[in-house]
C-alpha cells in the first residue's frame, strides 16, 4: 500500500503508533469538534429583526467600544487586554448586525504581551476615519510594555501598519478630526505633580499632524476634578465641541459625563444633568444591567445619534462571568445636550430601530456555533492567551491538533490553548477529544479561565490507576510558577486546587474519543462526558463557578472557554 493513498489524519495516527512503539511519548491532543450554544432567558423572546434588536449587540467580553463611519459602513473595535490577536474589528451597515472582519493587531511586531497579567495588554482602543485621505486610524495603549500604539490602514480588512511612535504619555487615547482637517488626540493621565486623591485623573489633549504622524506643540489640560475620569472622546455638533468621558471606575459606579465649549481647546462647561448615562449598582428589572459607561456616540446616515457603551449583565448581585459587553442605545438631544437612553430607566433588552435587515447577527442572541476545524486557519472567534507559539497548533482538515506545552494556565505564560468567549449566563459548550496521556504530567481538555488563580479544568490525564477524567477548580490563590518536572497531581497538592470529581476509564474506554461537556447556569456549572457514542456520564453538578466572575477574580476580562493541552 502506498502512503499516497492514506489521508493525512491516518498518517498522523500511524506516526503516533510508531513513535509509541519506539518508546517516544506523544504530547499532542486532537480536538475534532467544538460546539457552543447560548441559552439565556434574556434572549428567549420573539422580536421583529427588521425593526428591533437585542442588547447587548456584541455579547461576551467586548468592552470599551469605539465606533466610526466610512461611507455607508460602521466600524467597531474593543479592548482585548492580554488576548491575541489584539483588537477585534467589526463592520455593520446598521449599527446592530456586526460582522467581524478580523483583528487590528495580528503580528508579534505589532503587539507584545509576554509576561503581563491577563488584565494588562491592550486598553481602550479607538477607531477614526479621515474621509479626505481614506485612512483609518486606531490608537490604544499596551499596558504590558507601556507602549502607546498608533496604527493606520487604507483597507482595514487587509491589515494595519506596525505601530508608529507618538510622544504621548497617557491612557485611553482618541483621535478627533475637525472640519478644517486639523486633528487632535485626547487621553487621560495623572495630573502633573501626582494625584490629589485616589482616582484623581485629568484629561489632556495634543494636536496631531496626520500627514507627519507626529504630535504638534504642548499638551493642553482639558478638564480635571473627576474620579477615575477616562475614555475621552471629542465631537462637534452645531456651534459646540463636546468632550465626553467615563467616570467612577469601570465597575458598578461607572457613569458617562459630558462637557461642551465653543472652542476645541476649551474652556469646558459641564452638562447640568450629568451623568448622561448611569445604572444602579446591581441593575434593575427582570434582566439587570450595570456598570454602564465608556461610551462613544455617532451620528448615523439618517441624522439620528446612537451610543455604543460597555455594560455588564449580573446573574446575582454584582456577579457576572460574561465580562463587559457592547450595548447600543439611541441618543436624544435637549437644550443642546445629549443623553444616552431614558433617564432613570433600566437598559432595555429589546430596542426599536428603523432600517434594520432581516438577519440577527451571531455576536448576540441565543445562537449556536459549531466548529469542526475543517479550514486551513482558525476562525476569528478563537483567541490565544498572550503571544502564541504558533508551531504548537496544526489544522489538517479533520481537527485541531494542539502540541502540549510545559506552560500551564497556572503561570503567567502562553499555554497551549485556544479560547472562546463565554457570551451567555446560561450556555452549553462541548468538545470531542482524542488524547492518550502517557505520563501523569500530561493533560488535555477544557479550561474555563478567568486568570491564573481562578479557573476550572475538565479533561483527561494519567493516574496510578490508569487514564482518568477529572474536574479541578482553582480559586482565591496567588499565581505561582509550576516546575515543568512536576506531575499534575503534585501541582494540585501545593497550589490549593480543589478536585471536584474524577473517574478512572477502563482500557476500552481510554482508547476511544471522549466528548467533554460544560453546562453553565448563572453561578453554577455542571460537567459531564461520554466515551465514543456512549451515554453521557455526570462528573460534577451545580459547581460554584463564581470564581470565574470579575467580582471574585477582579481584572477586566471575562470567563474564557479554552481547548487546552499541557505537559508541565
Amino acid at each position: 500500500m502506498s502512503f499516497s493513498h492514506l489521508s493525512l489524519h491516518t498518517l498522523l495516527l500511524l506516526l503516533i503508533f510508531l513513535l509509541d512503539s519506539l518508546g517516544v511519548q506523544s504530547q499532542s491532543a486532537r480536538f475534532t469538534e467544538f460546539t457552543y450554544q447560548g441559552q439565556d432567558p434574556r434572549f428567549n423572546q420573539a422580536i421583529d429583526p427588521t425593526q428591533q434588536y437585542f442588547n447587548p449587540v456584541v455579547a461576551g467580553f467586548h468592552p470599551d467600544p469605539s465606533v466610526c463611519s466610512a461611507g455607508d459602513r460602521y466600524y467597531l473595535v474593543n479592548s482585548t487586554f492580554s488576548y491575541f490577536p489584539g483588537i477585534p474589528l467589526f463592520e455593520s451597515t446598521d449599527m446592530v448586525s456586526w460582522r467581524q472582519l478580523g483583528h487590528v493587531l495580528t503580528r508579534d511586531s505589532q503587539l507584545s504581551l509576554q509576561g503581563g497579567t491577563v488584565s494588562s495588554g491592550i486598553y481602550a482602543p479607538t477607531i477614526s476615519y479621515d474621509d479626505r485621505t481614506g485612512t483609518f486610524y486606531v490608537v490604544a495603549v499596551n499596558v504590558t510594555t507601556y507602549q502607546f500604539l498608533y496604527v493606520k490602514s487604507q483597507d482595514p480588512s487587509q491589515g494595519w501598519s506596525d505601530p508608529i511612535s507618538l510622544q504621548v504619555m497617557g491612557m485611553d487615547p482618541s483621535i478627533f478630526i475637525n472640519d478644517d482637517g486639523r486633528a487632535y488626540i485626547t487621553y487621560t493621565s495623572m495630573r502633573e505633580g501626582g494625584m490629589k486623591y485616589m482616582g484623581d485623573m485629568v484629561i489632556y489633549m495634543n494636536e496631531l499632524d496626520l500627514k507627519g504622524d507626529s504630535i504638534v506643540g504642548d499638551r493642553v489640560q482639558m478638564v480635571d476634578g473627576g474620579v477615575w475620569m477616562e475614555g475621552p472622546h471629542l465631537y462637534r455638533e452645531g456651534n459646540y465641541y463636546y468632550l465626553m468621558c467615563a467616570e467612577g471606575g469601570t465597575g458598578a459606579g461607572h457613569t458617562e459625563i459630558i462637557y461642551r465649549s465653543t472652542n476645541v481647546r476649551g474652556p469646558w462647561e459641564p452638562c447640568p444633568t450629568n451623568p448622561i448615562l448611569s445604572q444602579p449598582a446591581e441593575g434593575e428589572g427582570e434582566f439587570p444591567v450595570n456598570s454602564t459607561g465608556h461610551a462613544d456616540i455617532i451620528r448615523t446616515a439618517d441624522g439620528s445619534w446612537w451610543a455604543v457603551f460597555l455594560a455588564c449583565r449580573p446573574y446575582e448581585g454584582d456577579y457576572y462571568n460574561t465580562g463587559r459587553e457592547t450595548f447600543l442605545l439611541p441618543v436624544t438631544w435637549a437644550d443642546g445636550w445629549p443623553r444616552i437612553g431614558e433617564p432613570g430607566q433600566p437598559v432595555p433588552t429589546v430596542v426599536s430601530k428603523t432600517g434594520l435587515g432581516t438577519t440577527v447577527s451571531r455576536p448576540t442572541g441565543n445562537y449556536t456555533l459549531t466548529d469542526h476545524f475543517e479550514g486551513s486557519e482558525l476562525g476569528m472567534h478563537w483567541s490565544f492567551l498572550r503571544n502564541p507559539e504558533r508551531q504548537r497548533y496544526h489544522l489538517d482538515g479533520s481537527g485541531l491538533l494542539i502540541d502540549a506545552s510545559p506552560a500551564t494556565i497556572y503561570q503567567r505564560d502562553s499555554p497551549s490553548a485556544v479560547f472562546y468567549r463565554q457570551s451567555h449566563t446560561c450556555f452549553t459548550a462541548s468538545t470531542t477529544l482524542e488524547f492518550t496521556p502517557r505520563t501523569d504530567n500530561q493533560f488535555a481538555g477544557v479550561v474555563l479561565h478567568q486568570d491564573e488563580a481562578h479557573n476550572i479544568l475538565l479533561g483527561k490525564t494519567l493516574d496510578a490507576q490508569g487514564q482518568t477524567v477529572l474536574c479541578l477548580r482553582r480559586s482565591d490563590a496567588e499565581p505561582i510558577v509550576v516546575n515543568s518536572a512536576e506531575s499534575l497531581r503534585a501541582v494540585r497538592d501545593h497550589i490549593d486546587v480543589d478536585t471536584l470529581a474524577e473517574t478512572v476509564l477502563t482500557p476500552t474506554e481510554a482508547a476511544l474519543p471522549i466528548t467533554l461537556r460544560v453546562e453553565g447556569s448563572g453561578r453554577t456549572y455542571s460537567f459531564s462526558y461520554r466515551v465514543g457514542d456512549g451515554a453521557w456520564q455526570t462528573l460534577a453538578i451545580d459547581v460554584d463557578a463564581t470564581c470565574l466572575s470579575t467580582n471574585r477574580a477582579s481584572g477586566f476580562v471575562s470567563a474564557m472557554i479554552g481547548l487546552y493541552a499541557s505537559a508541565q
